[in-house]
């Protein structure tokens, strides 16, 4: 197996030297870069990023939030983390409202950067070939299939990613509700199959499963 692609991306040259050293040293590939300018010139010649580290403030134009809101844009599912001076409530929120998946704070403990990180690649990839035929889309809510599409509704494309990001274990109801709904009403409770239902009829036009778990939930199938 390849080693696992990091990129990071910092204006500090002392976290770059520390986070990259050691990230290498666990057998990690490490892409690293000094600006936000510097990777927004080069990100069109990565390929195959499994994780993105990104300070929270870097001088510039282009701050770390409108970075993961640009790589979010460009992959739905690859994991992203925010480093932080501060861990304030206001910038964490800022951070994942912008798509980050965790933060860190500055200084951080690089033996627990590694274990989140390498704990969100493996939930977020699929180690299958059948996934390479799969593409997901978040402008227009499209999922393309081994060459056929589908447009989902927004609450049926936040389903589709939480089964996907599941794939191969079954999705509790609850949590497939809360995902399309946190403050959800009894209405949407009581209409939440309705939506797997109509998301199952969707995906199986282009050959994809939304199985029922008995007694647990729904399961995406490749």
């Amino acid at each position: 197996m390849s080693s696992r692609k990091v990129c990071l991306i910092d204006d500090e040259i002392s976290i770059l030297d520390a986070v990259g050293v050691f990230f290498e040293q666990h057998g990690f590939n490490v892409q690293k870069f000094n600006s936000s300018q510097e990777f927004i010139n080069r990100h069109k010649d990565l390929i195959d990023v499994d994780a993105y580290i990104v300070d929270y403030l870097m001088p510039g134009e282009t701050d770390g939030i409108s970075l993961v809101k640009m790589i979010r844009g460009n992959n739905e599912l690859v994991p992203i983390f925010m480093l932080t001076a501060s861990d304030t409530k206001k910038q964490v929120i800022a951070g994942i409202e912008a798509g980050a998946d965790d933060y860190i704070t500055k200084p951080c403990d690089l033996n627990e950067l590694m274990a989140r990180i390498r704990n969100a690649i493996k939930k977020y990839s699929v180690q299958d070939e059948r996934d390479a035929k799969l593409r997901i889309l978040s402008e227009g809510k499209l999922v393309m299939y081994n060459g056929s599409s589908v447009s989902l509704t927004s609450r049926e494309f936040s389903i589709f990613k939480e089964l996907y990001q599941n794939l191969g274990s079954a999705v509790d109801r609850n949590k497939l509700l809360s995902t399309i709904e946190p403050d959800s009403s009894e209405m949407i409770k009581r209409n939440v199959d309705v939506h797997v239902f109509s998301l199952r009829r969707k995906l199986a036009s282009i050959n994809l499963q939304v199985i029922t778990v008995r007694g647990i939930g729904y399961q995406l199938k490749l």
